[in-house]
């Protein structure tokens, strides 16, 4: 089988710590639909405890998904709630989230929340910070995240996390600010890496597990929000966009370039960072990466703008295109790309 993507970029280029040190340097140069965790009650007198938010499932089983275009048949994977990525779970600054894992594949899972501040016990690392869920059971996870940002949760594992991110268990943690940046839309981008036979299977994994334990499995197809790229989004004229570019890939280091559009990074791997341009438009974009994006569409209707992962010639991962507003459409008041206020 001829590989859809080459197993390494064209062009050598810094580690991502020495590629973000460069770029923050010269910063003075320049899918369902999101669920909300609960918020705790008011309290009905002085000293009296909030209700406890109540429980929301999610449940790790087999599904299916075409990630190829069509006519190309779907593919078994796994998926939280019957989708790859899984649901983006949204929840304020301050709220608790009760979230009871449901393992139906047939391995032991936990669920991590790759750069979360939280108590240790919930971080689920199996195998260190808690005991494996095994298949059939379940484990129920209490979140009250510190800090504001954009998170991974996928399951992690020692010595075996590299099968249940192949097979395209992850998805988006987005812990909203108590004032967060007015946007016209507020859009999670997670990049996903599949290694795909020519019949649109997943390859197997070894049955020991061990193949790629540590540095995952290199893929051969990338998807966008689980989807064949590029996904193609339509926005009014000016509008005002939150990207949270994500990077779920197993084991896949890519550049991304933005074309057509002026880009501020605002957080960097959920932190809130100074304000800056990417040098060269183009960011690093390693496993577990996230950035937090704001930018503007451009003002001509039929303008496009994309962000493209420089694999081979050029992968274009996202389309924007400008169209006439519909009647009615409401707009945010676009000023200044400001930072975003820093966390503890």
């Amino acid at each position: 089988m001829k590989p859809d993507l080459p197993a390494t970029a064209p062009q050598a280029g810094p580690n991502r710590r020495q590629a973000l040190a460069g770029i923050a340097g010269m910063a003075i140069l320049g899918g369902a639909a999101p669920l909300r965790a609960q918020a705790p009650a008011a309290a009905g007198q002085a000293g009296e405890p909030a209700p406890t938010p109540a429980a929301r499932e999610l449940i790790a089983a087999p599904a299916k998904a075409r990630l190829r275009p069509a006519p190309a048949t779907e593919s078994e994977v796994w998926a939280f709630d019957g989708s790859s990525p899984g649901p983006t779970l949204r929840m304020k600054l301050g709220e608790t989230l009760r979230l009871n894992l449901q393992n139906r594949t047939d391995k032991p899972l936990s669920l991590h929340w790759h750069g979360l501040r939280h108590d240790q016990t919930m971080d689920g690392v199996g195998g260190f910070s808690q005991e494996a869920t095994a298949p059939g059971d379940s484990f129920e996870y209490r979140l009250t995240p510190r800090d504001s940002g954009s998170y991974l949760y996928r399951p992690l594992l020692l010595g075996g996390s590299s099968e249940p991110a192949g097979r395209g268990l992850c998805g988006l943690l987005v812990v909203e600010e108590k004032e967060p940046p007015a946007v016209d839309l507020d859009l999670p981008v997670l990049v996903g890496d599949w290694l795909l036979g020519d019949d649109h299977k997943l390859l197997p994994f070894p049955a020991t597990g061990q193949e790629g334990a540590a540095a995952g499995r290199l893929g051969s197809w990338l998807t966008v929000n689980g989807k064949p790229p590029p996904e193609r989004v339509a926005l009014p004229p000016g509008a005002r966009v939150r990207l949270r570019l994500a990077n779920a890939c197993n084991a896949r280091i890519m550049r991304l370039r933005f074309d057509g559009l002026k880009a501020f990074v605002v957080a960097v791997d959920g932190q809130p960072t100074e304000t800056f341009e990417p040098v060269r438009a183009q960011l690093p974009f390693a496993p577990g990466t996230r950035y937090d994006v704001i930018f503007d569409m451009p003002e001509e209707i039929g303008a496009s703008a994309s962000v493209t992962a420089l694999i081979g010639p050029g992968m274009p991962l996202v389309r924007f295109v400008s169209e006439a507003a519909k009647p009615g459409t409401k707009r945010v008041a676009a000023g200044p790309i400001s930072a975003l206020a820093p966390n503890p």
